[in-house]
């Protein structure tokens, strides 16, 4: 008997599933009409029994003495694979039965190589179990996680869109503290004046440490240039920008800073010397235009803030009222017009 056996794919491996075509002719015609059978049929729950493959569909046709055989299935054994035989005597009718032996309605499908895993990806060993995405018993974990992402991304979001007013606010937080700190550490310095510690027992460099740093304080604090005028020159630094009530604490500083001149520069010894109680004198009087400066310009610079935003609202709100007023103009031509 001539037949032909083909595969698809041609190469088949273990667990890869398989379209199997068997041609054959007979001597004679087969009473057998076309055949569609699926995986739930007898005939193949009984074939997939042995358990050397597993049959998915089967097909069979006949035209004369030329038969065909369809099946798909995937094989689980490596090497020749032998299929049951498929009896169809159940399909043909008993008087056309009568005139062919029951074996002719036995049809054999000859033996299939199917290769290895192992001679296809030249592996031989198992692989180890790839671990889990999630370990087991992390699971709110990692919600909780997801969470905590996008709640930290709706806040960078929020950040961005007020980027402006935040960076605002920052730069006057780190003014503040840094005029805080400037302000405090002079005033310590003050009570080291007048408990007479440290480099502050020498009359001289008591002297020239509060005259210099009462300088420097006031060029931080106000961005003039203090730090490098004389004692004569202090009150001009600041004319036309000090308000009447500062500069008249201004005027104390200049006061004791000229006689922290009188001390270092003059020639008399009797005036190198601070009296008795002088030293707390003279700290009393800066530290007065101290705490004057750093609570009239905070205050003064909050309202002027307060101001320039109310004055932002107001021109905006002026702006609307142009805009809604050129409009309701523009209407009212295009209305006389018609």
């Amino acid at each position: 008997m001539s037949y032909t056996l083909s595969l698809t794919p041609s190469d088949v491996t273990v667990g890869e599933r398989t379209q199997l075509v068997y041609r054959f002719a007979t001597e004679s015609p087969l009473p057998l009409e076309k055949i569609s059978l699926k995986e739930n049929d007898e005939l193949i729950v009984k074939a997939n029994g042995g358990g050397l493959y597993s049959i998915y569909s089967l097909q069979f046709e006949s035209d004369g003495s030329d038969c065909a055989m369809i099946v798909d299935f995937i094989p689980w054994k490596a090497g020749e694979l032998v299929f049951q035989p498929f009896d169809f005597s159940s399909f043909v009718n008993k008087t056309e039965a009568e005139e062919l032996l029951p074996e002719n309605y036995i049809i054999q499908i000859p033996p299939v190589l199917i290769r290895s895993v192992t001679q296809e990806t030249g592996i031989n060993s198992l692989q180890p179990p790839s671990p889990p995405l999630v370990i087991p018993g992390t699971t709110y974990t990692v919600y909780l996680s997801i969470f905590v992402c996008v709640l930290l991304l709706l806040l960078a979001t929020f950040v961005l869109l007020r980027f402006r007013q935040i960076r605002e606010l920052c730069k006057k937080l780190w003014i503040m503290a840094k005029r805080r700190r400037n302000a405090r550490k002079f005033l310590r310095l003050l009570r080291a004046f007048v408990s007479e510690k440290g480099v502050f027992k020498d009359n001289l460099i008591s002297a020239e440490l509060i005259s210099k740093e009462m300088r420097i304080y006031l060029e931080r604090r106000f961005g003039l240039e203090f730090e490098s005028a004389v004692t004569g020159e202090i009150l001009t630094v600041a004319e036309g920008i000090f308000e009447p009530c500062c500069m008249e604490n201004l005027v104390q500083v200049q006061k004791v800073l000229a006689r922290c001149d009188e001390l270092r520069f003059s020639g008399d010894e009797q005036k190198k010397v601070f009296e008795n109680g002088e030293r707390s004198a003279l700290a009393a009087q800066l530290k007065t235009a101290v705490l004057h400066f750093e609570k009239y310009h905070e205050t003064t610079a909050d309202a002027a803030s307060e101001e320039a935003q109310d004055d932002e609202q107001l021109l905006a709100e002026a702006s609307e009222e142009a805009d809604a007023a050129a409009q309701a103009e523009t209407e009212k031509v295009r209305a006389h017009k018609n």
